[in-house]
């Protein structure tokens, strides 16, 4: 029979106090008492009470902060008589200490021990998780250090964990599915999964994980699996079929180079384009290929070029139809990357669609091809389809990925030498308009990274003014402010209201005294989830000076 559990305090993650047995449970909020307890629980030795005061009140002169302590001590004791079964608070002199049992100290304890699956298993992330609020820039720093500290010693105790395993195939894998389900994006448990899922010839388990991993990365960081993880991927795989039919064959390689040579031509001159068209559509025995470049503010502010397609109903795509199935799926793929486009959803799905019976079905499309293209405009989008039809459509998709990821750095090349000529008025009217704004504009992915920054934002970033790009994510300057901006980033990125219904604001200091930032963060989608917003955009963060 399990015995009843010892009382104690849960640091880890969110802040509570248990009573032994199940009797009771008392959350901590983000007032003083509270805070002051759960910092002395943090800590094996007295603490100092100077250093307290100016933890939890910064503002404040130091002997105004030593009084507000004292009044507070007060509410501390009476807090600890409150809790059931808690121990009393320590006074030693000019010292502090309440040393209950933690979920902390616990975690600690098995990091040491000769078990790490219990370290791995008793660990939450965000060490007082809700109490950060009010609290100075030194006690901010202390915590995202010992934050920082804590993720160190778990990662280190899950490598143990899955090291140790090394000669159980089965079990490792089990692990590993653990330690990833805590942290989908730790690289070198997902290297262990797939080794153990080749060991056990479990493709599709490995191959699924694989494929999780990477769409996570590429949502959070716009990034893409590290090469070694491509190639234990790769070994998974069963080793491909020979060719069921004579009509599909690779590329020659003097079509690749005609290509090529096409497309530098259209760099020296925009109006070779419908022959990069054509010779990609020739070489790939396509139905016909198309470029298709559009303003994210509006669906009428476009270009489309066509070969083999129609005209018409091109255009009727564009005016239309930007927003559809293959479309949204295409948002969450990182430009340069081709993929099949039946993988964004099911046949009978796409033809109920109205973008299905107008568009694709009147020209006998069965597949396209397609990949994304980097824009050098501020809020456009484009890329390259190529349509096919017929019994072996599917082959042709493959083969053209494969033949567009080949020709991207020449293709991207192009595009910009066509976007110098065929201009998109109403996004570089937006952007020239945000440029002349007097306070910072910046657009993050959900991962943080900045897709457009106005100019007052730009010169922001360069002088690590307040704010910074750290790891290619935008970030706060001063690390005492970084986990509350990330906090808010991360809540904003995670919305599923409008725009207008959450709104997050934070006070960021600057160097040599200059006045402060005022910076609100927001979330940019609406739940219908539209596609005038650029790229993979999440976040919108606007930052002034204040008075």
């Amino acid at each position: 029979m399990t015995s009843a559990p010892a009382p104690g305090l849960q640091l880890l993650g969110s802040v509570c106090w248990h009573a032994a047995g199940g009797g009771g449970r008392v959350a901590f909020q983000a007032e003083r008492r509270f805070q002051l307890l759960a910092l002395l629980a943090c800590h094996d030795t007295p603490v100092p009470r100077s250093r307290l005061a100016g933890w939890l009140w910064p503002e404040r002169e130091p002997a105004d902060a030593r009084r507000n302590l004292r009044k507070v001590l007060l509410q501390a004791h009476r807090l600890c008589a409150e809790l059931p079964q808690a121990p009393p608070l320590e006074l030693h002199g000019e010292q502090l200490r309440w040393h209950p049992a933690t979920d902390l100290h616990g975690f600690l304890r098995a990091c040491d021990g000769p078990d790490p699956a219990r370290a791995v298993q008793a660990y939450r992330p965000g060490l007082l998780a809700g109490l950060e609020a009010g609290l100075g820039d030194d006690a901010l720093e202390w915590l995202a250090r010992q934050r920082a500290w804590l993720d160190e010693r778990w990662h280190a105790a899950a490598r143990r964990w899955l090291d140790g395993l090394r000669h159980a195939p089965q079990a490792q894998a089990a692990a590993a599915e653990q330690v990833l389900a805590r942290d989908p994006l730790d690289e070198a448990a997902l290297r262990t999964l797939l080794q153990a899922c080749a060991a056990l010839g479990e493709r599709t388990r490995g191959l699924r994980a694989l494929q999780a991993y990477g769409v996570r990365l590429c949502a959070e960081l716009g990034a893409a699996p590290s090469p070694e993880l491509a190639a234990l991927g790769q070994a998974l795989h069963p080793a491909p079929a020979p060719m069921v039919t004579p009509r599909v064959r690779e590329t020659s390689d003097s079509a690749v180079q005609a290509i090529v040579l096409a497309a530098m031509d259209t760099v020296a001159d925009a109006s070779h384009w419908p022959v990069l068209l054509q010779r990609l559509t020739q070489a790939t025995h396509g139905l016909g290929s198309l470029f298709a470049g559009c303003s994210f503010t509006r669906s009428q502010d476009g270009l489309l070029l066509t070969h083999g397609l129609d005209t018409a109903l091109g255009q009727r795509f564009l005016d239309r139809y930007q927003d559809n199935p293959w479309a949204r799926g295409m948002a969450r793929v990182r430009p340069g990357r081709g993929v099949d486009q039946m993988q964004f959803t099911d046949q009978r799905t796409l033809e109920r669609t109205a973008f299905y019976q107008e568009i694709i079905r009147p020209q006998g499309i069965l597949n396209m091809a397609a990949m994304g293209i980097p824009m050098d405009a501020p809020f456009t989008t484009g890329g390259v389809s190529i349509g096919f039809g017929g019994p072996h459509a599917s082959e042709h998709v493959a083969q053209a990925v494969r033949l567009l990821e080949h020709l991207a750095p020449y293709l991207q090349r192009a595009m910009a030498a066509l976007l110098r000529r065929r201009r998109l008025p109403c996004a570089e009217a937006l952007a020239a308009g945000l440029d002349r704004l007097p306070g910072a504009v910046l657009i993050l992915a959900a991962g943080g990274q900045v897709l457009f920054a106005n100019a007052r934002a730009e010169a922001l970033l360069v002088a690590g003014d307040g704010l910074c790009l750290r790891a290619g994510r935008l970030a706060a300057a001063r690390p005492a402010d970084a986990p509350r901006l990330d906090a808010l980033l991360a809540q904003a990125a995670q919305a599923p209201r409008p725009l207008a219904t959450l709104r997050a604001h934070l006070r960021l200091h600057r160097p040599a005294g200059r006045p402060a930032l005022g910076v609100s963060v927001l979330p940019m989608r609406d739940g219908r989830d539209r596609l005038q917003l650029p790229g993979r955009a999440a976040v919108l963060v606007l930052a002034e000076e204040l008075p």
